[in-house]
């Protein structure tokens, strides 16, 4: 992107943005490359088990065979429904892999749950991430 040609920053996100990257590891890649010294790439992703119940609900299939495909996959928006999203799928390996291959470590990984007021007051969205799991945040620095 011309307007971004030279800059550097402190931080850069990807909020569940990185699964429909064409190529992950050069997006990583020109990312890095605009960190400024101290910086790092904040990276959230949907844990990868989740993608994979659904698409073992909907096929029929197993949950290992549908973690371990990797066949791309479309689901409609959950916020329009004319746009069909398509997404690469990704194992915890993948994702390590992915982030090591851009020249990135792990400084910190984590698994967000939520809080025990919040799940009694939302039983249904602490069912959702008994089953589910969430999302995955990684703070990445380059190596």
């Amino acid at each position: 992107m011309p307007g971004l040609a030279g800059r550097r920053f402190d931080r850069i996100l990807f909020l569940q943005s990185f699964g429909y990257a064409k190529d992950p590891v050069r997006t990583l890649q020109a990312a890095r490359a605009m960190l400024a010294d101290d910086g790092f790439i904040l990276l959230t992703r949907t844990q990868p088990i989740r993608y994979a119940v659904e698409r073992a609900e909907q096929n029929g299939t197993s949950l290992g065979e549908e973690y371990f495909s990797t066949a791309t996959f479309s689901y409609v928006s959950g916020w329009n429904d004319q746009i069909t999203l398509t997404k690469r799928p990704y194992t915890i390996s993948d994702l390590i892999n992915v982030f090591s291959a851009a020249g990135l470590w792990i400084e910190t990984a984590l698994e967000p749950q939520l809080s025990e007021d919040a799940r009694r007051r939302y039983p249904h969205k602490q069912e959702w991430m008994n089953k589910h799991l969430g999302i995955l945040i990684f703070k990445l620095r380059p190596i």
